[in-house]
C-alpha cells in the first residue's frame, strides 16, 4: 500500500513513461509536478528510491551536462500500478456500500421488532 506522496510520484512517472516504459526525469521536474504535496527534491529522491526498492521500476542515476537526472524503467509491478489503484477504489466502495446496507437493514429489523413487540 502506497502513501499519498508515493502515489503522487507514481502518477507522474506513469504519465511520463506512458508510451515507452522508460523516461529521463529530474527531481526538480518531479517536484514541480507534485507541487500540491509540498515535496522538495530531497523528499522526491527518497520516494523514488523507496519505490525502486519496492520493485515498481529500475532507477539509474544519470548526468546530462550539469543536471542530475534519473533514468526510470518500469517493471511489471509499475505497469500494473493503475490497475491496482482502481481495484483498491473498488474494494473501498464495496466496503462502504455493505456498511450502509447493513446499517439500513439493522434499522429496518429494529423497526419491525419494535412494531411487533409494542
Amino acid at each position: 500500500m502506497l502513501n499519498k506522496s508515493e502515489r503522487a510520484v507514481m502518477d507522474v512517472i506513469i504519465l511520463k513513461c506512458k508510451n515507452t516504459g522508460c523516461c529521463l526525469v529530474s527531481c526538480e521536474d518531479l517536484s514541480s509536478f507534485v507541487h500540491q504535496q509540498r515535496m522538495n527534491t530531497k523528499k522526491v529522491e527518497s520516494v523514488l528510491r523507496s519505490l525502486s526498492l519496492d520493485g515498481y521500476f529500475d532507477l539509474v542515476p544519470c548526468k546530462k551536462s550539469d543536471e542530475d537526472l534519473f533514468c526510470i524503467n518500469l517493471k511489471p509491478k509499475g505497469y500494473s500500478y493503475k490497475r491496482e489503484m482502481e481495484q483498491e477504489k473498488r474494494e473501498a466502495f464495496k466496503k462502504i456500500f455493505f456498511a450502509v446496507c447493513s446499517a439500513v437493514l439493522t434499522y429496518l429489523v429494529g423497526r419491525v421488532l419494535f412494531l411487533i413487540f409494542k
